[in-house]
């Protein structure tokens, strides 16, 4: 991909700081660390505007689109970076900002940037498939809103999430909503894996979700995901892309030495 002088300026800038906050090391630090993910850093990172990157400016971004942001996550790659960046900013903030959810873009997508608020999407279930044909998670109408019943599994941060973009069904049609983690009836239990994004199993038992808190239904709702799973296999392209790399170069210094 050819950069745009902004990119490549962007892309040393980020290369510069991540390895001045996040050596080598940290990854083996985090072993023996019971937080989730270093909330001092992600703080920073939200002040150099890396939250924003993508967003509208009228919701507290800087605009640009995906291929600045591929620069970001590229350069993250390189070292690991053990943050929520991808489920809060790739993922659930460009979903719920292309949407129609006018009163959630406003009320979510200026905290997000000002990187007061952690996010994750809960899309993936048990089962022998993967894709949208196999979301069971159910929305039953209850009152003015939602019950929400069924489990996600692989769901990124979600200890550390205040929200999660979660994907159910309600009678035929899928339907997002944004699920305030906090809510009664969320049940989430942590995996012990080899990957620094603390991936949990989340459990819904009678959960109450308000109407207010719907991104997308039926049509517009299968259009949104569908951006999310290219934008998720394009970013994680991008961030493995970063990893290997370093690898290389690594691999070329030694052989050097």
């Amino acid at each position: 991909m050819d950069l745009t002088e902004e990119q490549k300026i962007l892309r040393q800038a980020a290369e510069e700081f991540l390895r001045k906050e996040c050596p080598k090391d940290l990854m083996r630090q985090r072993r023996d660390d019971s937080r989730e993910f270093d909330s001092a850093l992600w703080q920073k990172m939200a002040n150099l505007g890396w939250m924003g990157v993508g967003i509208k400016e009228e919701y507290g971004g800087s605009g640009g689109n995906f291929s600045d942001l591929a620069v970001l996550i590229e350069a993250m790659g390189g070292v690991c970076l053990p943050v929520p960046f991808f489920s809060t900013v790739v993922i659930s903030a460009a979903t719920l900002e292309q949407s129609s959810a006018s009163d959630l873009k406003t009320k979510l997508l200026p905290r997000i940037t000002a990187g007061e608020l952690v996010c994750s999407y809960a899309v993936t279930e048990p089962g022998n498939t993967y894709g949208l044909v196999n979301i069971q998670t159910k929305a039953i109408p209850d009152g003015d809103g939602f019950s929400i019943n069924g489990s996600k599994l692989f769901v990124e941060y979600a200890r550390s999430a205040d929200y999660l973009l979660t994907v159910v069904r309600e009678g035929k049609d899928l339907l997002i909503l944004m699920v305030d983690s906090s809510a009664p009836g969320i049940e989430i239990e942590s995996y012990d894996t080899l990957d620094y994004a603390d991936q949990c199993e989340v459990r819904f038992n009678q959960v109450k979700v308000p109407v207010s808190s719907v991104i997308a239904r039926g049509g517009e709702a299968t259009t949104l995901l569908k951006n999310l799973e290219e934008r998720s296999a394009a970013g994680k392209c991008a961030e493995i892309l970063g990893g290997i790399q370093v690898v290389l170069d690594m691999s070329v210094d030694y052989v050097k030495d």
